[in-house]
């Protein structure tokens, strides 16, 4: 897998981005045969929550649609569960706070995520009469629920993807988290300051997020490219994280998460 990172301001880091992962397509259609069905070329983009990453990885789409390359984009938010079983979720696990709501390893359909990349790599296989395949993307309504969301309805209005496509990418905060072990859990929470969020939380919650990792891994096979935004100072990512809640809800009404609820 061929990686960057940058801790430069988000935007500053599309040029960075972009040119890489040109590079990185010229190499991958280099591995197909003329007469074979290139897939799109997978891109994984990660940074914290509020770090701008949503907006780079639009900015990239388009710096690489003017250099004539056909993008799709999705986010991992998207591919949460339905609100039923989030609150599913979490009632299976009360003593975890982690699980209370959307976002960590664990609120995802891994299912749907996998289905969904199986379809988007498949894209350009040739259909008969030399018919283009199209692909309806799942989207998760954050503003649903007082904040809680749920996901939306597949319809005409659903984000679609259309053949032939190049470059396909995945972005979210968690992109690319591995499990690590028991000890390593320990060890990183025993070394944080008092004031470090590992330390809001026992050993145990931590422990099964870290577990929760290993269903991830299936998404990964696929990517050829990873991105990274690297904040300079992570306290900051709950600031971000607050503020983008509320610009989501200047814009709908107030529909959204509380404070208490993003920092929960």
């Amino acid at each position: 897998m061929a990686s960057t990172s940058t801790a430069k301001a988000p935007l500053q880091a599309v040029d960075v981005f972009g040119q890489h992962v040109v590079l990185q397509l010229k190499l991958f259609r280099s591995r197909f045969s003329a007469c074979t069905a290139t897939p799109p070329l997978f891109v994984a983009m990660q940074g914290p929550q509020g770090s701008g990453k949503t907006t780079v990885t639009r900015t990239l789409a388009q710096y690489l649609k003017s250099s004539g390359v056909s993008v799709g984009v999705l986010s991992t938010d998207d591919l949460y569960h339905t609100h039923q079983n989030l609150r599913r979720v979490a009632g299976e696990n009360p003593t975890n706070p982690l699980l209370s709501g959307r976002g960590q390893p664990g609120t995802h359909d891994v299912q749907l995520g996998t289905q969904t990349l199986e379809q988007v790599y498949a894209i350009n296989s040739p259909l008969p009469n030399d018919e283009r395949a199209s692909i309806r993307l799942p989207v998760f309504d954050k503003s649903l629920f007082h904040g809680e969301g749920d996901r939306a309805p597949l319809s005409d209005a659903s984000p679609t993807l259309t053949a032939p496509l190049d470059v396909f990418i995945l972005e979210g905060w968690s992109m690319g988290f591995s499990p690590i072990t028991l000890a390593e859990v320990e060890a990183k929470r025993n070394a944080s300051g008092p004031h470090s969020p590992l330390q809001r939380y026992s050993l145990d919650a931590l422990l099964q997020i870290n577990r929760n990792l290993e269903a991830y891994k299936a998404w990964y096979a696929r990517f050829s490219v990873f991105l990274q935004i690297r904040p300079t100072d992570l306290s900051n990512v709950y600031v971000w994280r607050t503020q983008q809640e509320h610009a989501m809800k200047a814009g709908n009404g107030g529909q959204g998460m509380s404070d208490d609820g993003v920092r929960a």
